[in-house]
């Protein structure tokens, strides 16, 4: 699956090169277009019935833990760690997560390929809608991990609790290798669109990164995301976009 994925991206990069002015609407039309935004809304709609069912749990625990009868936090969200299972015609969903953004990249560079395209704002929210939600989705794992932290004392409930964090920071660098894809998408709508989209995700993805601890795989993703975006998009930034990213850069390298 990652091969012809591959070969798809080496394609589309070839049909970006000479696509023209046509290019925009005719990705909004391709197949791989349909197919990654079916996967993708498929995936959003998975990851908030987790978010429903982790809601459920917590306060399910918290009335547990009201009446003396808490059970191990540390157990009750590992569980929750599972990952969901994934229908075999959504193949998308299972690519390496930077094979993933590649293919973001190309397809969103053909959205914005023409200036003032009406049809690039209503484009972009597709891609952006489900990608936002699952940032939202590991925001509020790590904010669930970190509020039922394991007592002093306990060493099962400590080793769970650092397994739970290290599959975070591993779905942290999956989701931050998304977005660096996307950073690489050439904006040339003239609408500042991709920039707007990548701005708001600069400080909760790198907070999230910081605050899972030290996993410097995780980090050095989180920094390939912010060179992708200050290498392509720098020149073109606003002074409130361009401090935006300075200090996620800042962040992340006193991480």
């Amino acid at each position: 699956e990652n091969d012809v994925a591959e070969a798809a991206i080496a394609l589309l990069r070839a049909v970006l090169l000479t696509g023209g002015g046509a290019l925009g609407p005719a990705a909004l039309r391709c197949e791989t277009w349909r197919v990654i935004l079916a996967a993708m809304e498929a995936e959003c709609t998975i990851l908030l019935q987790q978010q429903a069912q982790s809601q459920q749990q917590q306060q399910q625990q918290q009335q547990q833990n009201g009446l003396g009868h808490g059970h191990s936090n540390g157990q009750q969200h590992h569980q929750q760690q599972h990952p969901p299972h994934i229908p075999p015609e959504m193949g998308y969903i299972r690519l390496r997560p930077d094979v993933r953004g590649e293919l973001l990249e190309v397809i969103v560079g053909g959205v914005l390929y023409r200036e003032n395209d009406p049809e690039a704002p209503r484009a972009l929210m597709q891609v952006a809608n489900p990608l936002e939600t699952r940032l939202q989705h590991v925001l509020l794992k790590l904010s669930s991990a970190a509020a039922t932290a394991p007592i002093k004392g306990n060493a099962t409930a400590a080793t769970t609790a650092a397994r739970v964090r290290a599959a975070l920071a591993q779905e942290i660098g999956e989701v931050a290798d998304l977005y660096a894809g996307l950073a690489k998408a050439v904006d040339q709508s003239g609408l500042s669109l991709l920039a707007g989209l990548v701005t708001r995700a600069l400080e909760p993805l790198v907070g999230a990164a910081t605050q899972c601890g030290p996993y410097p795989e995780t980090m050095h993703v989180v920094l390939k995301f912010l060179r992708n975006y200050a290498e392509v998009h720098i020149s073109s930034l606003g002074a409130e976009a361009t401090m935006a990213l300075l200090r996620a850069a800042g962040q992340a390298l006193k991480a």
